[in-house]
């Protein structure tokens, strides 16, 4: 049996095996790699051969291996040439029951688990394993290490339809082979003996392995699959990302008051969420590369993670959606009542919706949940909100007719049926008319819609129509005098339309001489035309009382026309 490199040596295999490859492992090239040496750079970028389970084997365990045997050399390897080698590991396992999020660390444990088993037990001989040519002639589904449960499959779909690789069965089930051979020793030719040992106890390049090593002894009891010393630090950790993401809550939380804020203001609702996904990233690293989580407790925390990295991104759609609602509302100068703000609004919160609703699915897929039954039973929750709000979403859709066809609005005075007032809001669900004689009237938008409408407050000008009734015994010349006298009246008159002046004699009866006196008065207001209408009835008694001196008193009696 190999015994263990030194620890400077260790700490780099770990680092590199484990994910430590995001560090800054710099310097020469090893021996393999050594400008000159052609067909090694070309094996570095070449993929794994896995059209046969003799190839899956020998290049799984030659990558492994390679990979050790570079960094237990003496000159220091870089990221570059171990970047592939973990690749190709990687490459040779059926990761496609792992979610994505958590595919990579469960694919690093489960190659140092599967390399210490084989490097245990032994790998057969070449005539032992199917080839190329037994592929050609009967490309067997399966095939299992002589002695164990480990088994290399075909893959029968997907976009590796063809390729041989180690089963998912065999993936879920790596932590389990390794706990039943530990106390087997190496085999003579294992090519990475103590690997997993250096797995879960040495930290990651920003943490040297000296310190780890000088702890005390209580430092390195397991707890849980974790050293103390490993849980310590998440602790650590856990509590300084905890003590960012609540001082940019705290800055976050002023934003809200326009005055403290001033021009940051905007800026400030995406420190939070910024800070939520900054510190999940921070974290997710920090255990998996650098304290090393492993199993149960690694995927938990990549779990948690993930959820709070989605939950950040959710945030940030959500003040960006309604900081451009805002923005918007104030750039077209909506009022706070109008319909417009309103619909502008609903658009965000439907669009926030929908785009969550996305997240929510990429995330639970990213997490490997199944999807398929979550949107199944979002459509159906929605057809039964549908069904229960349909009144609800007639008014709402009645609201945003009203909106579109604009018969009214606010401040505009209308009448709806015998209802008489000013529109003071139009919502979504319902309109509120303000009544001559102070009261609220809530009219739901569907109703609304449907009935006809009256608005006074579109009209550019008022009617003016009376039927002056002089006594039937009135002379002809009188009348004359009063028709004259009223149709100059109101020609002169500067409030009134001249070309729309009408003073006519209209009937003769038993009873009365009815003139009928019709004008506009030029104003939309309803006080200035009650205001001019008293002006010239007054002016009409006047002439009715001129055109009667001398001849008998002439007693008119004014009233509206229908």
């Amino acid at each position: 049996m190999k015994s263990l490199p030194p620890r400077c040596r260790s700490r780099r295999i770990a680092a590199v095996v484990l994910g430590g490859c995001l560090g800054l492992l710099c310097g020469r090239p090893t021996a393999a790699a050594e400008p000159g040496g052609r067909d090694a750079a070309a094996s570095l970028l070449a993929p794994a051969d896995t059209s046969s389970p003799r190839d899956t084997l020998r290049g799984f365990c030659a990558a492994i291996d390679r990979l050790y045997g570079s960094l237990s050399s003496d000159r220091p390897t870089s990221r570059r040439e171990n970047e592939p080698l973990i690749r190709r590991t990687l490459s040779c396992l059926d990761l496609t029951g792992i979610a994505s999020s958590l595919a990579e660390a469960r694919g690093q444990e489960a190659a140092v688990c599967l390399k210490e088993v084989l490097d245990r037990v032994g790998i057969p001989g070449d005539a032992a394993i199917p080839g190329d040519e037994e592929v050609a002639k009967s490309a067997p589904k399966r095939w299992r290490v002589p002695g164990t449960e480990i088994v290399i499959a075909r893959v029968t779909e997907g976009p590796r339809e063809g390729e041989y690789l180690f089963d998912a069965d065999t993936v879920a089930r790596s932590g389990e082979f390794f706990a039943r051979v530990t106390h087997l020793p190496y085999a003579a030719d294992a090519g990475s003996p103590g690997l997993h040992d250096l797995y879960v106890t040495v930290g990651g390049w920003m943490i040297p392995e000296s310190f780890v090593r000088g702890l005390p002894t209580w430092a390195h009891t397991p707890i849980l699959g974790e050293t103390a010393w490993q849980w310590i630090a998440a602790a650590v950790l856990v509590a300084c990302a905890a003590a960012v993401v609540l001082a940019a809550r705290l800055v976050s939380a002023a934003g809200g008051d326009a005055r403290a804020a001033g021009p940051l203001r905007p800026v400030r609702a995406f420190v939070f969420p910024l800070a939520v996904i900054g510190s999940a990233l921070v974290l997710d690293y920090a255990l998996t590369s650098q304290v090393r989580f492993t199993g149960d407790a690694l995927y938990a925390a990549k779990l948690a993670l993930r959820i709070l990295v989605y939950t950040g991104v959710i945030g940030i759609v959500v003040a960006a959606l309604h900081g451009a609602t805002e923005f918007v509302i104030r750039w077209r100068r909506i009022g706070s009542g109008a319909i417009e703000g309103q619909l502008v609004r609903l658009g965000c919160k439907v669009t926030t919706f929908l785009v969550v609703s996305y997240l929510v699915i990429v995330g639970a897929d990213s997490l490997g949940l199944t999807v398929t039954p979550l949107v199944a039973g979002l459509s159906v929750s929605g057809l039964a909100f549908a069904l229960a709000a349909q009144y609800t979403v007639e008014n709402l859709i009645a609201g945003i007719v009203i909106f579109i066809d604009k018969p009214v609005r606010i401040g505009d005075e209308c009448q709806y049926g015998d209802v008489l007032g000013t529109v003071e809001r139009i919502g979504l669900r319902s309109t509120r008319i303000r009544c001559v004689d102070r009261t609220l009237v809530t009219v739901p938008n569907a109703e609304f819609a449907k009935e006809q409408l009256v608005n006074h407050g579109c009209r550019d000008r008022f009617l003016l129509r009376h039927v002056l009734r002089l006594p039937p015994d009135a002379a002809p010349g009188r009348i004359r005098r009063v028709l004259e006298g009223v149709r100059t009246m109101l020609t002169e008159h500067g409030a009134v339309a001249d070309d729309s002046v009408r003073v006519r004699l209209v009937a003769c009866g038993g009873d009365s001489v009815d003139v009928e006196v019709f004008a506009y008065v030029l104003t939309r207001e309803h006080p200035l035309f009650l205001e001019v209408q008293e002006e010239v009835l007054f002016r009409i008694m006047e002439i009715v009382a001129d055109s009667a001196a001398g001849g008998g008193p002439v007693q008119p009696t004014l009233r509206t026309a229908a």
